[in-house]
């Protein structure tokens, strides 16, 4: 399967996970594309000072990668700068947050696996 960029829907969310500001998610592929095996896999924009709340993975687990940018995370409450190129794994039971503390874009791929 392939998927075109005009293809894919963009969606502008807000405060998500109690976090600030607006969030700019781009559904790269939806859940029933993906045979069940995700039920997230996305291009988010995180604009400065806007971040995605703590929250807990309990019957999943989530893969944040880095694609531009410098995002301050909450990994099982270690805070942490990742920068492009870096990958966070988060794991079914486990807690985390990404903010972009910047004046530039921090750009993501999110990826929620079942």
């Amino acid at each position: 399967m392939i998927r075109r960029q005009n293809e894919m829907e963009i969606a502008h969310r807000e405060h998500v996970l109690n976090g600030e500001g607006t969030i700019i998610s781009q559904t790269l592929l939806r859940p029933d594309q993906m045979s069940g095996k995700s039920r997230l896999c996305a291009r988010n924009t995180l604009p400065p000072h806007s971040s995605i709340g703590q929250h807990p993975h309990t019957i999943d687990a989530e893969i944040y990668y880095i694609l531009e940018g410098e995002a301050t995370v909450c990994d099982n409450g270690k805070e942490m700068i990742l920068h492009a190129g870096d990958v966070m794994f988060t794991a079914n039971g486990e807690t985390h947050s990404i903010a972009n503390n910047s004046d530039k874009n921090v750009v993501f791929l999110a990826i929620i696996l079942e």
